[in-house]
C-alpha cells in the first residue's frame, strides 16, 4: 500500500522562508510510522538535525508530536511577522492601524543593517522601531564625525594639475631664450610662458646695494577647460582691502601708485627700492619708487609685508611666490595627506544617550501675566502669508515638531494668538519661531541677574585643559504648564498651534532658562553656565574628565540632551562666547577680528552703528577705544548729518588697525598674591602704586597700598625726605632720566653709544660690538637697569634707530621715541653737543694715557655752569671723589632741589634764545598743507608739496614730483617760487604756533595761546591799534622773505604806551641771571609777509610777552 503511493517531495532547505515551508511540507499521520518517513524524506541534513535534538523522556524520539516540536523550535526563531506581512501571506493585519504604520517603517529603512535588526525583534511596536531607528540614526552620524579611521583629503583640483607638464619650444628675438611652459597652482586651467630671467648690473648704485628682483609678467592663454582664470585674494594692506593676483612667477610684491596712495601710511619714508624687471614683449625694468613695507591681515592673522612701489599705469597689485607661501596662499604639495582625526572619547560613547534626540528637564514653566491696574488686553494675531517657496519646508518643520512634542494643534478658543515666525537657513531648512510682542507686554519676569564676560572669565581661575559643550535646542527642553502653554498660540496657514515646551522671544525665557540650569548646575565644581553654554575646566586632564563625567550624569538623571556637533573635548584653548579661552589667557576669536578688519566703509548710520557694536564687545582688548571712535561716535548725534569726510576715514583706518593687533589679557586670580607682588623690593608709595597701576587695578587700591608701605617697617627705616617743592608740568624734565638723547660716535676706529640726560647733562657712553640695532639695545638696557627706562628718548635716524626691533623695544619699555629730522642733525642737538665734548676729552686724556672711564668721571665732576652743579650732584646729590680734594660732607649726598634745577634750566633756555636772536628769513616761516616748496635731497632741492606736518618741532612731510615721501625740517625746505600757485604764499600773516588769526589788528578781545604745556591765558588786546617793536635792536636786513614772529623777538604795545612795567608783569615771566641793558626807546619793525624787510607792512600780532625791568623779550620756545 505504501509503495502504490507516491513519496512527498523532499524538504527544500534552500528555501528563503524556512519556516512557511516546514508548514506546508509538515506531514499528518500516526506515531513510529510517521516519524520514520519523516526523518526519510528529510534526508541526511534532516537526520543530521534530528541526532541534536535531546529529549525529555525516553521514548519522545518515536513519537511524532514531541519530534515535531523539535523540528518548530528548530526552525520558528526564523520567524518574523513583519517579514511574512510583505510576504502577504501568514499575516494578520486585521484593524491594527499602528502595527501598519510599524511595518511601513522597518520595511522603508534604506540602511540594511538597521532593517536587519529590527526583524530580530519579537516584540516590535511602533514606538519602539521609531525610538530605535532615530538612535540609530544620530549614532551613526555622530560615530562617523568622530571615526578614528585615516581619511584621505584629495588635493585641490589645481593640485592635480601639478602632474601635466610639457614642454613648448618658442623663440624670442630679443632674449634668444626658450621659454619653458607649465602650469602652476595659482593659474588654473591657464597656460603660461615664463621668459628666461638675465641679471642687468644696476646703473648708478654701489655694488653692496645691487639688490635685484626678477619680476615675471605672464601670459596667459584661456584654455576651453578652464575654469577661474588667474587667482586673486582680496587682503586687508594697512587697513584698506586691496585685491591682489597671485602670481607664483613672481619673485617679489607689486603695488602699484594709486594703490599705495589709498593707503593711510602713505606718508611714510619709503625705502631704497631694487630693480624689478619685467619680461614680456618689451624688455625694460618697472619704474620703481621705493619699498613700502606694510601691515597685510590674513584670515585674521596679522603679517608684515614688504611691497615695491611702481609708477606703472594699469600695472595690477601682485603678490610673490615667497609672500603666497608664507601668507599660506599657496602651498606645495607633493604627496597626498593623510589627516587622523581624533579618537572618540570614551566618556561620550559612554554617554551616548546624553548627545541623542530632545530632552525635557523634570519642571514646568509657569507664565505669570501682570494683574489689576497693570492688566493688558489679550492680543489674537492673524496668521501671516508665507511665500509659495517656503510652504513645503515650513509645513514639513510643523509636523516634525509635531512629532518631537514642542507644538501640538489647537481647536478651541484661546485669548492670546502670536504670530509666526518663519527665518531661512543656509541650508535649506526653516526654522519656526513665534513673535509674542504682545504677550510680552503682559508677561512678568523673573529678574534674575545675568553675568557678563568678565565675572564668567573670573571662576576659570587656573584651569589649563577645557570642554565646551552646548545644550541642543535649550529652550525647547523646558515643558509649559497646561495653561501656560495656551498663552503660546501660534497662527500658521494650517491652524493654530500651542507651544508645548518654552518658545524663543518669550520676554521671561532667557532669565527663567539661565536660572534653571544654575539650579541643576550650578552646585559643580569646574562648571561654568551662560545659558546653554557649558564651559568644563580642570587644571589637569584627569580633573577635566572627572568634572566633564558630573556634568554628563547630571544631564542624563534631568533628561538634557547636548549637541554633539557644537561641543568640543579635552582642548588647551576652546573657543567660548566670542573668545579663546587657553592657559591663563583670554585672546580674541579670530572670526570676531576678521569681521572687523574686512568690513567696507559703513555707508549710512546702521552700519556705523553694527560696527561700533563689534567693536564695543572687544573694547577690554584696545586700549582707548572711546577716543578712537570719537569721530565715528559724533555721526551717530542727531544734530549731525552724515558725512564721512578725512577725520572719519582717519578714526575707521585706526580702528581697524588697532583690531589687527588686539593683545591677549591675563584672567584674574584671586589666589595671586598681589600685594606682595607689588610691594615686592620694598619700594616706596609712589613706585608700588605705579607698579600696581601697570598690571591691576581695584576701587580703592592706592589707598591700601599706601597704607602698606606705611606699616612695613624696612620702609619706615629706610624712607627718604619729601621733595621740598613739588614738580610743575612743564617741558623742562622734572627728574632726571625722564628725557634722555642718544647718538652713535666714532673714535679711534671703535663706535661708542652715547647716552646723555636732559636733567642732569649725566652721560653714559659704551662700546658697541657691532652697529646692529642688537647691539643698541643691549647697551641700552645696561643704561636703563643703572639709572630707570625714561619716559623719552630722542635719536636720530639711523638704521640701529629707524627699525622694527628698536620700536618693539621702546614699545616694551614703554618709552616714547622721538627722531631727528633726516639731513638735520641739529634737532639731537643735545647728544650731538655732548658727543663733541667727549670726543674733545677723549683726544686730549688718551694722550696722557687715560681710560675712557677716567674720561667720564672728568666730564660727570665738572660744573653744568655757573648756577647748575655738576652732573653727579643733580644726580646722585654728591661729587664723585676723584683727584680734588672734598670735604667729607660734600662727599655725603645732598638732595639738590628740583623747582631750582628747572629755574636754572630755563634762564639757560632764555639766554640761548636772546643771545641767538637773528632777524628771520623764509625758512623760519611756517607751512601749510598743499604748498609748494622745494625739499633738499642728495644735495639737490628738489619740487614738491607739502603733504603733512609732523607732531615734532618745524618738521614736515613733503612729497616729491615723482611720488616718493620725504620728511624734512624747515631749515631743508625753501618756497617754491618758480610756479605761481596761491599756496605759495599765505593771504594772511603767518602767526605764532598756537595764536589765532583773529589776534590781528584791531581786533578786541583775543585769546593768545602760550606754546607752553597749560592752561590758555586770556590776554584781552587793547582798544587802540597795535604795532609790533623788536626787544633788540635789528641792524641786519633781512635777506629773504617770510618773516615768522614765532622765532622773532618782537614786542607788541599799544600805540603811545610805553613798554608795561615789572609790576604789570606776566605771571610767567622769567628774570635772567644776567644785566640787564639800560631801558631806552627801540627803532621799530614791521612783520614781514613777503618780500624783503620794509617792501610790504603786514598787520600786527600779538606775542606772548615777558618783561624784566622795563625790558620786554618773547618767551622762549622749547626746542623739543
Amino acid at each position: 500500500m505504501a509503495s502504490s503511493l507516491k513519496a512527498p517531495e523532499p524538504f527544500s532547505f534552500s528555501s528563503p522562508n524556512l519556516a512557511a515551508e516546514w508548514k506546508m511540507w509538515r506531514p499528518e499521520t500516526d506515531e513510529e510510522v510517521l516519524v520514520g518517513v519523516l526523518i526519510t524524506l528529510l534526508g541526511v541534513e534532516g537526520l543530521k538535525i534530528f541526532d541534536t535534538f535531546v529529549f525529555a523522556t525516553a521514548g519522545d524520539e518515536k513519537k511524532i508530536k514531541p519530534v515535531l516540536d523539535k523540528f518548530d523550535s528548530h526552525f520558528e526563531p526564523l520567524k518574523s511577522e513583519v517579514f511574512e506581512r510583505g510576504m502577504v501571506k501568514g499575516c494578520n493585519y486585521g484593524t491594527s492601524v499602528e502595527s501598519v504604520l510599524r511595518d511601513q517603517v522597518v520595511l522603508g529603512v534604506a540602511d540594511t543593517q538597521t532593517r536587519e535588526k529590527l526583524l530580530f525583534e519579537k516584540s516590535l511596536d511602533l514606538a519602539k522601531a521609531c525610538d530605535f531607528v532615530r538612535a540609530c540614526e544620530a549614532s551613526r552620524a555622530q560615530l562617523t564625525q568622530m571615526t578614528s579611521d585615516l581619511t584621505i583629503r584629495r588635493p585641490d583640483d589645481s593640485v592635480n594639475r601639478l602632474a601635466e607638464k610639457g614642454v613648448k619650444k618658442s623663440s624670442s628675438a630679443s632674449e634668444g631664450a626658450r621659454p619653458k611652459t607649465f602650469r602652476t597652482p595659482a593659474q588654473k586651467g591657464t597656460k603660461m610662458q615664463l621668459h628666461s630671467m638675465e641679471g642687468v648690473p644696476s646703473e648708478g648704485t654701489e655694488e653692496h646695494s645691487l639688490e635685484e628682483y626678477v619680476f615675471h609678467e605672464l601670459r596667459h592663454e584661456r584654455r576651453a577647460a578652464a575654469t577661474v582664470s588667474e587667482w586673486s585674494e582680496t587682503l586687508s594692506v594697512d587697513g584698506i582691502s586691496v585685491t591682489v593676483k597671485l602670481d607664483s612667477g613672481a619673485s617679489c610684491n607689486v603695488l602699484p601708485q594709486e594703490v599705495f596712495r589709498r593707503l593711510p601710511t602713505r606718508r611714510q619714508r619709503l625705502r631704497p627700492g631694487p630693480r624689478v624687471r619685467r619680461y614680456g614683449a618689451k624688455n625694460g625694468y618697472l619704474s620703481v619708487l621705493g619699498v613700502h613695507t606694510a601691515k597685510v591681515v590674513v584670515k585674521g592673522s596679522v603679517h608684515i609685508v614688504d611691497f615695491v612701489v611702481v609708477n606703472e599705469p594699469g600695472q595690477p597689485s601682485i603678490l610673490g611666490l615667497p609672500s603666497c607661501q608664507s601668507l599660506d596662499l599657496i602651498r606645495r604639495v607633493n604627496s597626498i595627506e593623510t589627516v587622523s582625526q581624533p579618537p572618540v572619547p570614551a566618556v561620550v560613547t559612554e554617554f551616548l544617550d546624553v548627545f541623542t534626540g530632545l530632552g525635557k528637564l523634570p519642571i514646568e514653566h509657569v507664565i505669570k501675566l501682570s494683574t489689576g491696574s497693570n492688566a493688558v488686553e489679550p492680543v489674537v494675531s492673524p496668521a501671516g502669508r508665507i511665500p509659495f517657496r517656503l510652504e513645503e519646508p515650513v509645513y514639513r518643520k510643523l509636523d516634525q515638531m509635531v512629532a518631537d512634542g514642542i507644538i501640538a494643534p489647537v481647536s478651541e478658543p484661546t485669548d492670546w494668538v502670536s504670530r509666526m515666525m518663519v527665518v531661512s537657513k543656509p541650508d535649506g531648512d526653516v526654522r519656526i519661531c513665534i513673535d509674542p510682542s504682545g504677550l510680552n507686554k503682559a508677561v512678568l519676569r523673573q529678574h534674575y541677574s545675568i553675568p557678563t564676560v568678565e565675572q564668567l572669565f573670573a571662576k576659570i581661575g587656573r584651569a589649563k585643559f577645557f570642554c565646551s559643550l552646548d545644550a541642543a535646542q535649550g529652550f525647547y527642553q523646558i515643558p509649559l504648564s497646561e495653561e501656560s502653554s495656551y498663552l503660546c498660540t501660534m497662527a500658521t496657514p494650517r491652524g493654530r498651534y500651542r507651544f508645548l515646551r518654552m518658545p524663543f522671544g518669550l520676554k521671561s525665557a532667557p532669565e527663567v532658562y539661565l536660572h534653571t540650569m544654575s539650579e541643576l548646575f550650578g552646585d559643580l565644581t569646574g562648571v561654568i553656565i551662560y545659558f546653554d553654554d557649558f564651559l568644563v575646566t580642570g587644571e589637569s586632564m584627569e580633573e577635566l574628565q572627572t568634572n566633564l563625567r558630573q556634568v554628563l550624569t547630571r544631564c542624563r538623571q534631568h533628561n538634557l540632551k547636548l549637541q554633539l556637533k557644537k561641543c568640543k573635548f579635552f582642548l588647551k584653548e576652546v573657543p567660548w562666547l566670542g573668545h579663546v579661552i587657553g592657559d591663563g589667557v583670554v585672546k580674541v576669536d579670530p572670526s570676531k577680528v576678521e569681521a572687523i578688519v574686512n568690513m567696507p566703509e559703513p555707508p549710512d548710520k546702521a552700519a556705523l552703528i553694527r560696527l561700533l557694536g563689534m567693536a564695543t564687545y572687544l573694547d577690554k582688548f584696545c586700549q582707548n577705544l572711546a577716543g578712537l571712535t570719537r569721530p565715528l561716535r559724533d555721526l551717530l548725534k542727531e544734530s549731525s548729518a552724515w558725512v564721512w569726510e578725512e577725520p572719519q576715514k582717519a578714526a575707521w583706518v585706526k580702528l581697524k588697525e588697532a583690531m589687527s593687533s588686539l593683545p591677549a589679557l591675563r584672567r584674574f586670580d584671586l589666589d595671586l598674591p598681589v600685594m606682595d607682588g607689588i610691594h615686592f623690593g620694598h619700594f616706596g608709595e609712589v613706585k608700588c602704586v605705579r607698579r600696581a597701576k601697570s598690571s591691576v587695578y581695584w576701587p580703592g587700591c592706592d589707598d591700601q597700598i599706601r597704607n602698606m608701605v606705611a606699616s612695613c617697617p624696612s620702609c619706615q627705616e629706610n624712607r627718604h625726605k619729601n621733595p621740598a617743592l613739588p614738580l610743575f608740568p612743564t617741558r623742562i624734565p622734572v627728574h632726571p632720566f625722564q628725557k634722555v638723547s642718544a647718538d652713535i660716535f666714532q673714535f679711534g676706529g671703535v663706535h661708542y653709544l652715547l647716552l646723555v640726560d636732559e636733567y642732569s647733562k649725566w652721560p653714559c657712553v659704551a662700546t658697541l660690538r657691532t652697529l646692529t640695532s642688537s647691539s643698541t639695545i643691549e647697551a641700552l638696557d645696561g643704561f636703563f637697569a643703572d639709572f630707570g627706562t625714561p619716559e623719552q628718548i630722542i635719536s636720530d635716524n639711523g638704521k640701529q634707530f629707524d627699525c622694527v626691533e628698536f620700536n618693539r623695544f621702546c614699545a616694551k619699555r614703554q618709552v616714547r621715541h622721538l627722531t631727528s629730522s633726516p639731513e638735520f642733525p641739529q634737532s639731537n642737538g643735545l647728544a650731538e653737543r655732548h658727543i663733541q665734548t667727549v670726543k674733545k676729552t677723549m683726544l686730549k686724556m688718551f694722550r696722557d694715557g687715560k681710560t675712557l672711564w677716567e674720561v667720564l668721571a672728568a666730564v660727570r665732576s665738572t660744573p653744568v655752569s655757573d648756577q647748575l652743579p655738576s652732573p653727579s650732584v643733580l644726580l646722585q646729590g654728591r661729587h664723585l671723589r676723584g683727584s680734588l680734594p672734598f670735604l667729607p660732607s660734600a662727599l655725603t649726598p645732598r638732595l639738590v632741589p628740583s623747582s631750582f634745577v628747572q629755574l636754572q634750566l630755563r634762564r639757560r633756555q632764555g639766554e640761548a634764545h636772546l643771545q641767538n636772536t637773528r632777524c628771520t628769513d623764509a625758512r623760519s616761516s611756517a607751512l601749510v598743507v598743499g604748498q609748494r616748496v622745494r625739499a633738499r635731497v642728495n644735495s639737490r632741492w628738489q619740487p614738491g608739496i607739502v603733504e603733512k606736518v609732523c607732531v615734532e618741532p618745524n618738521s614736515y612731510m613733503v612729497r616729491l614730483s615723482d611720488g616718493r615721501l620725504f620728511r624734512r625740517t624747515r631749515w631743508a625746505i625753501n618756497i617754491d617760487h618758480s610756479a605761481s600757485s596761491p599756496l605759495d604764499a599765505p593771504s594772511q600773516p603767518l602767526l605764532l604756533r598756537g595764536t589765532t588769526t583773529g589776534a590781528l589788528e584791531g581786533v578786541t578781545n583775543q585769546s593768545v595761546l602760550f606754546p607752553s604745556p597749560g592752561p590758555t591765558h586770556s590776554v584781552p588786546a587793547p582798544a587802540t591799534p597795535l604795532r609790533v617793536t623788536p626787544s633788540v635792536s635789528c641792524d641786519t636786513p633781512c635777506p629773504s622773505s617770510g618773516s615768522v614772529l614765532a622765532q622773532s623777538t618782537t614786542t607788541t604795545q599799544p600805540e603811545g604806551r610805553s613798554n608795561p612795567s615789572r609790576d604789570n608783569a606776566s605771571p610767567l615771566a622769567v628774570r635772567p641771571a644776567y644785566p640787564s641793558p639800560a631801558p631806552g626807546p627801540r627803532p621799530e619793525r614791521q612783520a614781514i609777509s613777503g618780500g624783503a624787510c620794509g617792501d610790504t607792512p603786514a598787520r600786527s600780532v600779538p606775542a606772548p610777552m615777558f618783561t624784566r625791568s622795563g625790558r620786554q623779550f618773547s618767551r622762549p620756545v622749547d626746542p623739543s
